[in-house]
């Protein structure tokens, strides 16, 4: 098992609008694994990161996020696989009810050269088991 060296979180805000985003500084840690051999044809991983806001505007509301996107694929012959990469997010400051984004799902596809130039066409479809009030069904 191989663990990615991640640089810290670094939230910007860099939002055109109020209501795309928070005015405030985020910060976090962050980490990454990655399993693959040659002798298997799975590879495992994920990453994982959380952030806080610094508090550097006064107006905006603090916020403690999560996220977490594992990955699971197995490779077939001829370059197909299936696959499964959800991406899970936290809102730790929400009420309990509205705090996580689960989306279960995975696809398909096939990894192929043109030419010379590596190439990959994949279909995947998740759906959202639970969600916050914003997120999209």
């Amino acid at each position: 098992m191989g663990l990615g060296r991640r640089p810290p979180v670094i939230q910007l805000p860099t939002h055109s609008n109020p209501s795309l985003g928070n005015d405030n500084l985020g910060l976090g840690p962050s980490v990454a694994a990655l399993h693959l051999t040659r002798e298997s044809p799975w590879v495992v991983g994920g990453i994982a990161y959380t952030a806080w806001s610094v508090g550097t505007s006064p107006s905006a509301p603090a916020y403690s996020i999560g996220y977490l996107q594992p990955l699971l694929s197995c490779f077939f012959e001829d370059g197909l696989y299936l696959t499964s990469s959800p991406i899970i997010k936290a809102d730790w400051l929400a009420a309990p009810d509205r705090r996580i984004l689960l989306p279960l799902g995975g696809g398909g596809g096939k990894a192929f050269h043109l030419g010379k130039v590596p190439m990959n066409a994949e279909l995947s479809a998740y759906y959202n088991v639970a969600k916050r009030d914003y997120d999209a069904d």
